[in-house]
C-alpha cells in the first residue's frame, strides 16, 4: 500500500519522471534489402531443422518461439513506454495457469484454453496496471516486483489449485498428430507479432508512447493522456 500511494516514503516529496533524450527503440529489420530475405530464410531453415529432429527438437523450437513472444511483450513496456517492470513473468504464469486449469477442470480445447489464459492475464493486468502507473522509475520497478511476488506465492502455496512445486499433471492440449500444424501456426503468429510491433512503433500510438517515455511533462502539456497511455 505504501508503494502504491506513497512510493517516495510517508514524508517524502512527490516523485516525477525525469526528462531524457529520445533514443531509437525498435526496428523491424536489422538490415535492409537482401538482409530481410536472409533473415526469413535463416528463420524458416532453423525452424524446419528443429522440427525435423524429433520431439526434443520440436519442443526446443516451441520454447524458443514462446520465449520470443514473451520478450516482445516486455518490449512494449520498457522500450516504447519506458516502464521498467520486474514482475513481467507474473502475466506469463497467469496465462499458463489459466490455460492449463481451464483444460483440466472444464475440458477446454487449445483455442478455448488459450483464450482463458489470456483473459485471466488481462484481468489481473488491468488491476495491477491501475496501481503501477501511478509510479515511475525505481518505484514502479519495485511495485511490479511486489505484485509479481503475490502471484508467485499463490502459485507455489495454493497446492490444491496449482499443484505447488509439482505443477499440474495430465495436460494434453495438443494431440501428437496435430502438433506440426500448431507449430506452424505458432511460427506464423510470432512473425506477425514482430511485424505488428514494428508497425505500431512507427504509428501515432507508438509516437505517443515514446513521447510519454521521453518527456512525460511535455506530453501531458501537449494534451496526451499520460496515465491512460501507460
Amino acid at each position: 500500500m505504501v508503494l502504491v500511494w506513497r512510493p517516495q516514503g510517508l514524508a517524502g516529496s512527490a516523485a516525477h519522471a525525469e526528462q531524457r533524450e529520445s533514443v531509437p527503440v525498435f526496428a523491424l529489420w536489422p538490415v535492409a534489402g537482401w538482409g530481410r530475405a536472409l533473415f526469413v530464410a535463416v528463420f524458416v531453415g532453423l525452424t524446419l531443422l528443429a522440427w525435423g529432429q524429433g520431439d526434443y527438437g520440436r519442443s526446443l523450437a516451441e520454447d524458443v518461439m514462446v520465449m520470443l513472444l514473451f520478450g516482445l511483450s516486455l518490449q512494449w513496456m520498457m522500450a516504447l513506454g519506458g516502464l521498467v517492470s520486474f514482475g513481467h513473468a507474473a502475466f506469463f504464469a497467469l496465462g499458463a495457469y489459466g490455460a492449463a486449469l481451464s483444460h483440466l477442470h472444464w475440458g477446454a480445447g487449445l483455442p478455448a484454453a488459450l483464450a482463458s489464459g489470456m483473459a485471466l492475464a488481462l484481468a489481473v493486468a488491468l488491476a495491477f496496471g491501475a496501481l503501477v502507473v501511478r509510479s515511475s522509475g525505481v518505484y514502479l520497478a519495485m511495485l511490479s516486483l511486489a505484485l509479481a511476488q503475490m502471484i508467485w506465492a499463490g502459485a507455489t502455496q495454493w497446492v490444491g489449485l496449482t499443484g505447488g512445486d509439482n505443477g499440474l499433471i495430465g495436460l494434453r492440449l495438443i494431440a501428437p498428430e496435430s502438433r506440426a500444424l500448431w507449430d506452424a501456426a505458432l511460427s506464423v503468429f510470432m512473425l506477425l507479432a514482430i511485424v505488428g510491433m514494428a508497425r505500431v512503433a512507427r504509428s501515432s500510438r507508438g509516437a505517443a508512447l515514446q513521447a510519454v517515455r521521453d518527456a512525460p511533462l511535455r506530453a501531458a502539456a501537449s494534451g496526451l493522456p499520460v496515465q491512460a497511455l501507460r
